[in-house]
């Protein structure tokens, strides 16, 4: 390793600096980047934060090296003020755009800032979230008892991060001082309040004087520590506080995580949203906000030790995604997979990873999903988690994120194409949504002339929307696949009267779940739910009609999802005021997965009233948490999910009619109240689903290298087909 010291025109006497430091420091990177490039062959460059912003706009693209960017924040986020910095910043990152450099995003929430408020254009991002790394979960337990008074060794509340206004301090103090008026009574706090400075900055005065005032008996530190971190792991820790008012994704929750802190509390600024789930991973509050601060704390310190252990290990789950060794080797194999090991796919590694059979790749298995990212459901971040439990490189090029208020990037930014070894399909359609049907069967077929296998997994045999051009875009896609999952042999019967250009290579599996955690039903049923995203082919507001006009007067509807038309959520509206009491209709987004859980649990039945059911989410959920069913008979049969005891639990129609099916439950649900669930659900687990991709994908890899076709075989039109 070489160390080459940069100069940024201060002297030393700071490391970050203004707009005419970075400028200077830009002019000294170029000049040190320019002799590498004539010593070694290929090289990556990791522009590192704000600072070299200017140096990633002049980048010149030596033959042979790569180029990435990574904000860790921006002006706009946190210098609103500054508007020539803010200016600059944008200036500086779509001169690098332009150049080729790629623009990391950390978190999802700092994703859609770079694109929604700064500009960047959408096919230039990758997601490199931010994350730990084996060391970063190493703690001493009594590493930081130095720091406690001997009342903290008894219980403590901890909070810690720089002592800048916008890790919201101020409004951890104000959370306390309206905690004592109320009465509550507070463990000790330890604020870490901590600056570079070797005496304490004015705000650090300001902030040991607040709290001083109003935690007494508490402790507060200036200067960070090796100690500090290590609170996080000590047996009297209460609860940890992040009281962030603005965070592009804070990592501090991670590294409670990791310890095993519990529970944490966190504002929902930026990524923490993502990081801390309201009564799942930790308790929840808004930004800038005391009052709500003060009830999230006041809940986490009155958990029960129940409560608390559930957390926990929902915490230990949450930070498995965030493994930053693999999301860095996944970004590497993207832009510069030369510097991975041809035999393990690390990075100077000696542990060995067995290469999956079938991919001529150098690294892992290079697997691009389409969408990359869902945030309508967890199908697709379960799965990825699951390929990479089984040794393949997830990719995250920015090709396709399906997220509410997606805007499709500028049409004359196609989608990079990017060293793949299998594509596989969710939803192909989102990709035709961001950049038209035409581009996105061109961004396809080039991934499949560098040497990619295409895999589909057929969850809707025809597009959501009435489209005709979406129609033949599939057709146009179903030619370019290789291999495709049905979740049964039913199912393929069907697909393939609609879907002619499906390929024989296919794999039958069942729509994948964890483990069944079932539970007793609803106290106050019968309470029905209608749950999910509000989709035409689902008939929800169709059905909402008929069963409060014609269901058991005691009964209940819950309708919960973001409405896709404003016909439906008209008509949704008008029976929830025509039928108060009875229709309880929630539109929006469900954000989370454990809201969708939460409210699993308010209702005995969910109903499914669409024409035709393939598989969906919402039943495997639904199933899964121990609910009643109503539903149409799912293709391939009830029993491909497990072993019902007859219509108590499950109430089936074939085929399915509004009126009928009402009728049918009113004369089959039982008196109100929890019924034991005695199903049994069998469905493969996500591993055994990432497998079965690997092993379909690495048959159809074979096949094609015996008897290759051309990437343009039989081609359809982008029209009516």
């Amino acid at each position: 390793m070489r160390v080459v010291p940069l100069d940024n025109g201060t002297g030393g006497s700071t490391r970050f600096g203004d707009v005419d430091a970075f400028q200077r420091l830009a002019s000294r990177t170029s000049a040190v980047l320019a002799a590498a490039a004539t010593e070694f062959q290929r090289g990556w460059v990791l522009y590192q934060d704000i600072p070299f912003f200017a140096a990633a706009a002049a980048w010149t693209g030596h033959p042979g090296w790569s180029a990435t960017v990574l904000p860790r924040s921006s002006g706009a986020l946190h210098a609103r003020g500054d508007q020539r910095r803010v200016e600059w910043e944008r200036s500086m990152l779509l001169r690098a755009c332009t150049r080729g450099v790629c623009v990391g995003a950390i978190s999802m929430a700092m994703h859609d800032h770079l694109v929604h408020d700064v500009g960047v254009p959408a096919p230039a991002m990758a997601d490199l979230f931010n994350g730990l790394t084996d060391a970063d979960a190493v703690f001493d337990p009594l590493g930081g008892d130095a720091l406690l008074s001997d009342t903290a060794r008894q219980g403590f509340v901890l909070a810690m991060g720089r002592a800048v206004p916008r890790k919201g301090f101020e409004d951890l103090l104000a959370a306390l001082g309206f905690l004592r008026a109320g009465g509550a009574a507070l463990p000790p706090v330890v604020l870490a309040a901590v600056s570079e400075s070797s005496t304490p900055t004015g705000y650090q005065r300001y902030l040991a004087e607040e709290f001083t005032r109003l935690a007494p008996g508490g402790v507060f530190v200036s200067r960070f520590t090796p100690g500090v971190r290590d609170l996080l792991a000590h047996r009297a820790l209460r609860a940890l506080v992040v009281p962030s008012r603005v965070e592009p994704f804070g990592r501090i929750p991670l590294e409670a995580y990791a310890a095993g802190a519990c529970p944490v509390v966190a504002t929902t600024a930026g990524g923490l949203a993502e990081l801390v789930r309201d009564g799942v991973t930790g308790h929840t509050a808004r930004p800038a906000d005391p009052r709500s601060l003060a009830g999230a704390l006041r809940r986490a310190l009155n958990c029960s030790p129940a409560h608390r252990e559930d957390m926990r290990a929902a915490g230990r789950t949450l930070l498995s995604r965030y493994d930053y060794t693999a999301t860095v080797r996944a970004h590497l194999a993207v832009v510069a997979a030369w510097a991975l090991d041809p035999t393990t796919g690390h990075t100077g590694s000696s542990h060995t990873v067995r290469r999956h059979p079938g991919c001529d790749a150098r690294t892992r298995v290079r697997v691009l999903q389409i969408p990359e990212v869902c945030e309508w459901n967890p199908y697709v971040a379960d799965l990825e988690a699951a390929l990479r439990r089984r040794g393949a490189v997830v990719l995250h090029p920015g090709s396709c994120r399906d997220v509410p208020g997606t805007h499709p990037p500028s049409p004359a930014s196609p989608p990079r194409t990017v060293p793949v070894d299998v594509v596989h399909l969710h939803w192909p359609e989102k990709l035709a949504h961001l950049h038209g049907p035409a581009r996105a069967v061109d961004y396809l077929r080039a991934l499949k002339r560098q040497g990619a296998v295409i895999t589909q997994t057929v969850h809707n045999l025809t597009p959501h929307e009435p489209d005709r051009v979406l129609t033949g875009y599939l057709h146009s896609v179903d030619a370019l696949t290789d291999a495709v999952h049905f979740f049964s042999a039913d199912h393929e019967r069907l697909a393939r009267t609609v879907r002619p250009l499906l390929p024989g290579y296919r794999l039958h599996q069942g729509h994948p779940t964890a483990p069944p955690r079932q539970t007793m039903g609803a106290p106050d049923g019968p309470r029905v739910g209608c749950l999910g995203r509000i989709r035409g082919y689902k008939c929800t507001a169709e059905f909402a009609e008929v069963f409060l006009r014609g269901a058991l007067p005691a009964a209940t509807l819950l309708v919960a999802g973001a409405p896709d038309s404003l016909a439906a959520d008209a008509q949704l509206r008008r029976l929830a005021t025509q039928f108060p009491g009875r229709l309880d209709y929630r539109p929006g987004f469900i954000s989370a997965h454990h809201e969708f859980e939460d409210l699993l649990h308010q209702v005995d039945w969910v109903a499914l009233p669409y024409r035709i059911l393939h598989s969906s989410g919402v039943l495997v959920a639904a199933l899964r948490a121990g609910r009643r069913i109503l539903s149409p008979e799912p293709v391939g049969g009830r029993a491909l999910y497990g072993t019902y005891a007859g219509s108590q639990e499950w109430l089936a129609l074939d085929p399915w009619d509004d009126e009928h099916a009402v009728t049918l439950w009113n004369h089959r649900t039982p008196v109100p109240g929890p019924v034991p669930i005695t199903s049994r659900l069998h469905l493969p687990t996500w591993d055994d689903a990432a497998a079965g991709l690997l092993d379909l994908a690495a048959t159809a890899a074979q096949a094609l290298r015996n008897a290759p076709i051309r990437p343009d075989a039989h081609p359809a039109p982008l029209g009516v087909v």
